[in-house]
């Protein structure tokens, strides 16, 4: 039995199927393996950032009555109040003030604007994460989640996959925090009294407006650039483009770096999935556990969408180009292998790249047509059914 047994009641009804987990509902899970009960609370750091964006209404449909929502800035109109994770005072308040059981923290800064800020990277990459785990132990706090990343891996050079090895060093300050997130985690879990738990997630599509600065963002970014150049010329505005020069696009990484990737609905269910899974098929492997569903380059999203969007071409400017971000696609791997993942909690695909990458330009062509006609199209239903 692992260490999980502490924290988790038993249950009879889990099953596998020829050594593949079986995937009961997110409803079933939830009633049999409820992170919190009665008047304790779930408090979400960063929940309106890039995952906390997709991860956030599956836990609001769950746990409506005991989730409490954070961020910087504010956001009343999605009931997110404003808190900032470094001001350890303020932390404290939260967590004994609203009765907290189970913290999911998703604040961060990726990969590009890490390194150009590597000071409050380190702080709030590795050092917040790391302390969560005293904080929590001092106010009775069960569980810890905080993502990982393929940017704490190395790849195989002759296959170009991913190779499990937590004690290599990335050249990143974004993967070396990742890094010592994931050691400080297994750690504090062997050790007891509290839980503390990350998946090392692909690149994740979101197509959030404006793009974060991360390396994989960089496909979101033209995704971003495309949408917005096809609303703007059908409308005869394309000189007044943000994210490109009236449709030429000079991307910041190669054309041909391919990133595993994984979907923003995919990964705001199969976190909650993971975070809800039978324990006793949960190995002692609180931080090796991948979520992936394809991989990507520039050159798939330019070719999936440029017959969608004509006029739009590509610029190639050695000005624009981040050394940085490309020595990162050049270190992280191509793949990855979610068979672990897949065996011991369910984990199950939802996209291949030609629907992610489509399904998100849908939705950047959706959000510019609101953005500049004022036109409401509806959004996305992110509730599984």
């Amino acid at each position: 039995m692992s260490f999980y047994k502490d924290y988790f009641p038993r249950s009879n009804n889990f099953h596998t199927v020829a050594g593949t987990t079986a995937r009961n509902s997110l409803k079933q899970l939830v009633k049999e393996f409820p992170l919190v009960v009665k008047d304790e609370n779930i408090l979400i750091l960063g929940a309106s950032g890039q995952v906390g964006s997709y991860l956030r209404p599956v836990f609001e449909h769950y746990y409506p009555n005991n989730i409490i929502l954070t961020g910087v800035p504010a956001d009343p109109a999605n009931g997110i109040k404003e808190l900032n994770v470094l001001d350890t005072d303020a932390l404290k308040r939260a967590i004994k003030e609203n009765n907290v059981k189970v913290i999911i923290n998703l604040a961060a800064l990726l990969s590009g604007a890490a390194e150009k800020n590597r000071e409050l990277a380190e702080k709030l990459n590795a050092q917040m994460p790391i302390e969560l785990i005293d904080i929590g132990k001092e106010f009775g706090v069960r569980r810890i989640f905080t993502p990982s990343s393929i940017a704490a891996c190395t790849r195989d050079e002759r296959t170009h996959a991913a190779v499990d090895d937590a004690t290599q060093q990335p050249s990143g300050v974004y993967g070396q925090n990742k890094v010592r997130l994931e050691q400080a985690y297994l750690a504090a879990s062997k050790q007891g009294g509290i839980l503390a738990q990350s998946l090392r997630y692909a690149g994740v599509l979101t197509t959030k407006i404006p793009p974060s600065d991360g390396t994989t963002e960089e496909l979101d970014r033209m995704i971003v650039a495309m949408a917005e150049y096809k609303v703007l010329k059908d409308l005869g505005r394309e000189n007044e483009c943000k994210y490109s020069k009236a449709g030429s696009y000079s991307p910041q990484i190669h054309m041909d770096q391919i990133f595993p990737m994984l979907d923003g609905v995919t990964v705001g269910y199969e976190t909650f999935r993971f975070l809800h899974a039978n324990p006793e098929q949960i190995k002692n492997r609180s931080s090796l556990y991948y979520l992936g569903e394809y991989s990507a380059s520039l050159n798939d999203v330019f070719n999936q969408l440029k017959s969608k969007v004509e006029g739009f071409n590509i610029v190639h400017d050695e000005a624009v180009i981040n050394p940085k971000k490309v020595a990162f696609g050049n270190e992280w791997p191509e793949r990855i292998d979610n068979q672990t993942s897949i065996n011991d909690w369910g984990f199950q695909a939802r996209y291949d790249a030609e629907q992610s990458i489509n399904s998100k330009f849908k939705k950047c062509i959706t959000e510019f047509k609101k953005q500049y006609l004022g036109i409401e199209l509806g959004v996305y239903n992110l509730i599984e059914k």
